[in-house]
C-alpha cells in the first residue's frame, strides 16, 4: 500500500501555515508533483492509497493545554495549522 500523510494546504501550499517553513522544500522537491505521480502509478498497478490528514477542532484549539506540546506541535497551533473546516486543513487540490 501507499501510504501520504497529511496532502493538505497548512504543508502544500502558498498561503499555507506551514508554507515559510515549508515552501521552499516543497517547490524545490516538487513535493506535489511527485505525490500525484505516486498515487496515480500505485492505482495504475493496483496498489491502495491511504491517506492520514492532521486535523485538530475548535475543541482541540481551546482546551488542550499547550505547555505540553512539543516544538512541531506548538508551531502548527500558533499558526492555525489543520483546523477542522479551514482551507488549510483541506487536501491540496491536486491531490484530492
Amino acid at each position: 500500500a501507499l501510504f501520504i500523510t497529511d496532502p493538505q494546504n497548512d504543508f502544500l501550499s502558498p498561503g499555507g501555515g506551514g508554507w515559510p517553513l515549508v515552501g521552499e522544500e516543497v517547490v524545490a522537491s516538487k513535493v506535489v508533483e511527485h505525490e500525484k505521480l505516486l498515487v496515480k502509478t500505485a492505482k495504475d498497478v493496483g496498489i491502495r492509497v491511504f491517506y492520514s490528514p492532521h486535523m485538530y477542532s475548535e475543541k482541540d484549539y481551546k482546551y488542550w493545554d499547550r505547555s505540553k506540546f512539543n516544538a512541531i506541535d506548538q508551531l502548527m497551533f500558533a499558526n492555525n495549522m489543520f483546523k477542522q473546516g479551514t482551507w488549510g486543513h483541506q487536501f491540496h487540490p491536486e491531490l484530492e
